[in-house]
């Protein structure tokens, strides 16, 4: 493999926290503790580069990263003293996508890869447990035919509901290994059924399928125009920082972030103008008249900056800063918690000029739909994310309405464009009704209200929350199926005191729960106007939507 032109995969221990660009916030991340000594199972990180390569060829894998993760596979299957599908002593991986900057939505995970019916019996008779056995291969059989080949998960909860109504029994912890193992061989018939072959059996096709994997979520026109075909009646959440990293893009926005003074951050902010209005405009012209509701720039902005030395070299050369003003920036910017950092809002407060730059590009490129097509009705919705002062969100509020009130006079065409906000933390929820004396519009994020909330990490949960589904602490994963009890009541409570301000408050949700059918059926419960998930997400939400609301109007599907 180190023969390789191009080393498109790395050991953990070859990386560190400053190959963010090429690892991944996870892979860099987990390549630190690594270094560092910290106890980090045995894994390989496949390079950003890798996905670039793969997105600009024919869609499949190179036989040159082919070759270079069958030989990082056999140096793990080596040092584990396991193999990918030995019906002795067998190896079972994770498969988790990631990316240079982390959010809420985007991560897909694959437990348990390298299950088959032969490897369940290996992993019971080095067990003694069946019903743990049966239940890996069964998530393992949902998980990838979800989340690989875009199945919708209602199928499977489907039969996972039906086993429980005959069994009846309310939680999947009270259904035995005889359930487990018959669970199994129904999702294997359910995923024949739906894709028109067998499962596949053999681990490292398992494995090269699932590294092939892109989510796409309703953030690019390809993207919207795909979920309106699935029959969405919009787009509940366009998140705008996905739009920078494509190569022209990043550039000028890592020449924003490293600016000495405001005129130079304002040049390399008229850069990305028509970068951003052209982006706005192919999505409206996608959408055809729907609604888009288009959220600020989230994520911290060191987590735009180059990490690596190359990378640095090239921005100073291309910025006339020295790598080591761009280091110095970078160090200043960098978080040791960044979900609590420097984000959102937050950014806003911090530069203002973003958000003018934003809320212009959203504006002027619904005017020129608009006038293409009059028919159309066609009303900008902008949404401040990660908000937990009401002083917090007037702020930006009054930052974005100036902006598109300015701009909607001077095309001399009559529009509205409203403003919002994501309900993420739970002091928001508490102070809803104060928010709600200028927010228009409220969506809880619910990916990070239940991060907070419970307080726990969505991305290092799993390594400890199945002890709780064992043992009966938690009947169901709080990040698929949204907790009723807790967030639910944060969220009953904040519509409560949100409409109590302003009756005519418009109140969804955005995340995965939006996908989930008994989170959805719970927004149909409580009131809530729509909901908004991943595009490939959409079928399940409006068969969801459609049982939930039986004899009731259906909330809308975005």
């Amino acid at each position: 493999m180190r023969n390789a032109t191009e080393q498109f995969v790395y050991k953990l221990s070859e990386g560190d926290a400053s190959m963010r660009d090429l690892l991944g916030g996870k892979g860099a991340g987990v390549a630190e503790m690594t270094k560092l000594g910290m106890p980090v199972p045995e894994g390989f990180t496949i390079t950003t580069q890798a996905c670039k390569s793969y997105l600009s060829g024919s869609n499949d894998i190179s036989q040159e990263i082919r070759g270079q993760v069958l030989s990082s596979l056999s140096d793990l299957e080596e040092a584990t003293g396991k193999r990918l599908g030995d019906g002795v002593n067998p190896l079972l991986v994770s498969v988790r996508s990631g990316a240079q900057v982390s959010m809420p939505g985007m991560m897909d995970t694959i437990l348990n890869l390298g299950l088959n019916q032969e490897v369940v019996q290996a992993v019971i008779s080095k067990t003694g447990n069946l019903r743990w056995a049966w239940d890996s291969y069964r998530r393992f059989i949902q998980m990838y035919s979800n989340v690989v080949m875009g199945v919708p998960e209602d199928v499977f909860e489907q039969r996972l509901s039906e086993r429980k109504a005959e069994r009846q029994v309310s939680g999947d912890n009270d259904l035995d290994a005889e359930d487990m193992e018959w669970l199994a061989h129904r999702f294997l018939d359910d995923y024949q059924q739906q894709e028109g072959h067998e499962f596949p059996t053999n681990p490292t096709t398992q494995l090269f399928e699932s590294i092939k994997e892109v989510r796409a979520n309703a953030d690019t026109p390809q993207d919207a125009r795909r979920s309106q075909e699935l029959g969405a009646e919009g787009i509940g959440l366009c998140r705008t920082e996905h739009m920078f990293f494509q190569p022209d893009r990043i550039e000028a926005i890592r020449r924003m972030i490293v600016a000495a003074d405001e005129e130079e951050r304002q040049e390399a902010l008229d850069a990305l103008l028509p970068m951003q209005r052209e982006d706005f405009t192919a999505m409206y012209e996608a959408l055809g008249g729907r609604p888009m509701t288009v959220r600020l720039i989230d994520p911290p902005l060191h987590e735009f900056l180059p990490k690596t030395a190359q990378a640095v070299e090239a921005l100073a050369k291309a910025t006339g800063h020295t790598a080591e003003e761009i280091k110095d920036t970078a160090d200043e910017l960098t978080e040791v918690n960044p979900m609590l950092g420097h984000r959102g809002s937050r950014l806003a407060v911090t530069y203002p000029a973003i958000a003018r730059m934003q809320t212009r590009a959203v504006v002027e490129a619904a005017i020129q739909v608009k006038r293409r097509h009059p028919d159309w009705s066609l009303a900008p919705e902008i949404m401040v994310p990660l908000v937990s002062e009401p002083a917090e969100f007037k702020y930006v509020k009054q930052i974005v309405e100036e902006t598109a009130n300015r701009v909607i006079k001077e095309s001399g065409l009559p529009m509205y464009c409203s403003v919002g906000t994501m309900i993420e933390t739970p002091r928001a929820a508490l102070l809803a009704g104060d928010i709600a004396a200028g927010a228009e519009f409220f969506s809880f994020g619910t990916n990070d209200l239940t991060q907070m909330t419970f307080g726990l990490s969505r991305d290092d949960a799993g390594s400890f929350l199945q002890d709780y589904y064992d043992k009966g602490l938690l009947q169901e994963d709080p990040f698929s199926h949204l907790d009723q009890a807790g967030i639910g009541r944060l969220v009953e409570m904040a519509e409560k005191y949100g409409k109590r301000t302003r009756p005519n408050l418009k109140v969804g949700i955005c995340g995965e729960h939006g996908g989930d059918p008994s989170s959805i059926e719970f927004c149909e419960r409580v009131g809530l106007d729509y909901v908004s998930c991943s595009t490939y997400r959409v079928p399940v939400a409006r068969l969801a939507a459609a049982q939930a609301s039986l004899g009731r109007h259906a909330p809308e599907r975005r």
